[in-house]
């Protein structure tokens, strides 16, 4: 089994920024566990846990058929969670004109005739 999801690649410049800021907070406190900045990305969708080997060519066959325009993204200030001892702190990501929920909907109707449930909650991008 293979835990799978479709996922965007940040560029370089905000992977730098996240090292900067982890530098920052691993001064800050020696508990947290540092996510390395090449595994930083924007999830479009979580393909419900692991799946088949067997399926993962026909997901990326699938996927092929994306057709989306570039579009950027802004990054906001850390969440922490739990606030006062966190254990996991992330940003939120917007966009502007909603390309990211166009794409994540794009997504979802290449993968639905897979067997992949439709998500029923509106996108939000998550880092």
């Amino acid at each position: 089994m293979v835990r799978t999801f479709v996922a965007i690649d940040l560029p370089e410049d905000l992977r730098e920024r996240a090292r900067e800021s982890q530098e920052i907070l691993k001064r800050s406190s020696g508990r947290l566990a540092i996510v390395d900045p090449a595994n930083l990305h924007l999830t479009v969708k979580f393909l419900g846990g692991e799946i088949d080997p067997a399926q993962v060519d026909p997901v990326v066959e699938a996927l092929r058929a994306v057709r989306a325009a570039p579009f950027s993204l802004t990054v906001g200030y850390p969440v922490c969670n739990p606030p006062r001892k966190p254990r996991v702190i992330w940003c939120d990501v917007t966009d502007g004109g909603g390309e990211s929920a166009a794409l994540a909907r794009q997504v979802d109707d290449l993968l639905a005739p897979l067997g992949f449930s439709r998500e029923t909650r509106p996108f939000r991008p998550p880092t």
